[in-house]
């Protein structure tokens, strides 16, 4: 009786583990991701301009830099996050960069052949 007892233990350890360790992998793969959606909020009220629209920014990544290390044999480019606004007409009236930047390694061989296309 004693026998089945830990095993009954280990066996549901094992299981919380393999659930623990699900859930962290799970919140890995969407963090690396690196999609970012935005949240649509109601207003109720339309107020001016910059307030009916300000709640509702576009998050997009602008490449900001290219840099060429010729002795490593690598491109990176920089891309900087932007928090973009637009009014009813999809005219962009404020674009203020954030702090989120993201970074492309290439070799120069693919670099080359991905500008060529």
């Amino acid at each position: 009786m004693k026998m089945i007892s830990n095993k009954l233990y280990i066996g549901v350890f094992l299981i919380g583990t393999f659930f623990l360790l699900g859930y962290f992998n799970y919140v890995t793969e969407q963090e690396l991701s690196n999609i970012h959606t935005t949240i649509p909020v109601s207003n109720s009220d339309k107020g001016s301009h910059e307030e009916s629209n300000s709640l509702n920014p576009i998050f997009e990544y602008k490449l900001v830099k290219t840099t060429e290390d010729k002795n490593e044999g690598f491109v990176i480019e920089t891309y900087q996050e932007f928090e973009i606004y637009k009014d009813e007409n999809g005219t962009i009236y404020k674009s203020t960069p954030t702090k989120n930047y993201n970074y492309l390694k290439y070799t120069i061989s693919d670099y080359n052949e991905k500008t060529k296309q």
